[in-house]
């Protein structure tokens, strides 16, 4: 097996850790060469060597031993806060709201483990603040968004409103967006019932709100998009 280079090896190598509930231990952690033993129990074989291969950029085993006489674990050092964040990071993605102590409780339910509370929390507060961050980042790039579509969809009606409370204290805040295509708007007008529906859909995740569609029905009572 060849890992990508010495950090996806360590990632790796803990979620195995993890999932099968061992204490390992990185005797060697250096960018060409891996060392990792088990200490779980005195004298447990398992022991791994990964290095830098002479026809490869990433490090490949040299040396594996994936026996173990040790017992399950039920606290293993590899369940770190990055861990943890890289595990829940879709939970929370679809459900801002699951606590920390729904985090712990899953953790013992499913990976058998003990992990603190304020471990979770701390692993909750990591992946909120990059899932904003990424929303933010997302949100300043509409005005791009906004130009290109009128240059490369004539005839597009495309609007964003800012919140007028936060222009108040200078800041660009996003508000709702508007969105009508022209391509939609002339295949409802040439083939669609003379009749407009409106559809939505709440938004789970970090922003929430609600995506409003209007909607219009063709001759075979299909749904088409307007705007």
């Amino acid at each position: 097996m060849t890992f990508a280079g010495a950090k996806d090896a360590v990632e790796s190598i803990n979620n195995y850790a993890v999932k099968f509930g061992y204490k390992i231990k990185f005797v060697k952690n250096e960018p060409h060469r891996i060392r990792v033993v088990c200490i779980s129990e005195r004298n447990c074989p398992f022991v791994m060597l990964a290095s830098k291969g002479r026809e490869s950029e990433g490090l490949v085993i040299n040396t594996l031993t994936l026996e173990h006489t040790c017992c399950r674990q039920i606290e293993v050092p590899s369940t770190s806060k990055k861990c943890l964040a890289n595990y829940f990071k879709e939970a929370l993605y679809r459900n801002p709201r699951f606590s920390s102590k729904d985090m712990q409780g899953h953790v013992k339910d499913h990976l058998k483990l003990h992990v603190s509370l304020g471990k979770c929390k701390r692993a909750k507060r990591t992946i909120l603040a990059k899932l904003q961050g990424s929303y933010k980042e997302k949100f300043n790039m509409l005005v791009g968004y906004i130009e290109k579509v009128k240059e490369t969809n004539p005839g597009s009606k495309i609007e964003l409103q800012l919140s007028k409370d936060e222009l108040a204290n200078g800041m660009r805040v996003f508000k709702r967006l508007f969105v009508m295509l022209d391509a939609c708007k002339k295949n409802w007008i040439g083939g669609c019932r003379p009749l407009i529906s409106l559809d939505s859909c709440h938004l789970k995740g970090v922003t929430f709100g609600v995506l409003l569609t209007a909607v219009g029905n063709d001759a075979n009572d299909g749904v088409v998009p307007i705007a």
